[in-house]
């Protein structure tokens, strides 16, 4: 399947094996945690918190790695657009498009930013 995660997880102590599919990367929490809490049932342990809770950590490291990371890279973009001396003239791409795809299109500025409102999509 495309996109799908097949392992078998060998279970030696238990004399089985478990295949298992799903349709998620293996680095995503809720499979690896369902995988460990499955190959822990076969295995006989009854106790699951500490399966919760370390999954529990992983995402909260997860969520400070990437706070940490998003602090950096706005700090690089506020350097470089305090670098740049002038901003490029949007003018000859403002106004109002039509596709099949979005209907219609009307790119405005607002501030210094441009904007993209499209009639089948929300404004980015």
């Amino acid at each position: 399947m495309n996109g799908s995660n097949d392992t078998v997880e060998m279970l030696h102590e238990a004399e089985n094996g478990i295949p298992v599919c799903f349709e998620q990367l293996p680095e995503q929490p809720p499979l690896r945690l369902f995988r460990k809490l499955l190959r822990d049932y076969y295995l006989g342990v009854s106790d699951f918190d500490y399966r919760v809770q370390e999954q529990v950590d992983c995402i909260k490291l997860r969520e400070t790695n990437n706070a940490k990371l998003t602090a950096a890279v706005q700090q690089q973009v506020a350097a470089t657009q305090k670098s740049v001396s002038r901003r490029p003239d949007y003018a000859p791409y403002l106004g109002r498009y039509h596709t099949a795809w979005f209907g219609n299109i009307t790119i405005y500025q607002q501030g210094a930013q441009i904007w993209l409102s499209a009639a089948r999509h929300r404004a980015w």
